[in-house]
């Protein structure tokens, strides 16, 4: 199925959403709420819901970026770090929020 390893670029890509995804589940669990106004709806479905539309929301692109690898790889490889670079980036900025309304 796989023709080549995974480049990092992407790699990183899914990390950070894997962290993002199993922090948003950890903040649930404890009474928080989604930030997102698509995903806080489709959390009232539950955990398993929110899995499942946040794996199709970061696939999709992944899969458009992989796909513009094929056509143009240096201008994918740009993207994805770019879009790796920018989730990293929100998602620091919703820790350091989650921290201010943590309990002490």
């Amino acid at each position: 199925m796989f023709r080549q390893k995974p480049h990092l670029s992407t790699t990183v890509l899914l990390t950070i959403a894997t962290f993002d995804l199993v922090t948003t589940l950890m903040w649930l669990n404890i009474g928080g709420m989604e930030g997102n106004p698509l995903f806080a709806y489709v959390a009232k479905f539950g955990s398993l819901a929110l899995v499942a539309a946040k794996f199709v929301y970061v696939l999709i692109p992944i899969a458009i970026l992989e796909y513009a690898r094929t056509k143009r790889p240096m201008s994918a490889e740009i993207g994805t770090w770019a879009a790796a670079a920018l989730y990293a980036c929100l998602y620091i900025s919703h820790l350091l929020q989650i921290r201010m309304h943590m309990p002490q």
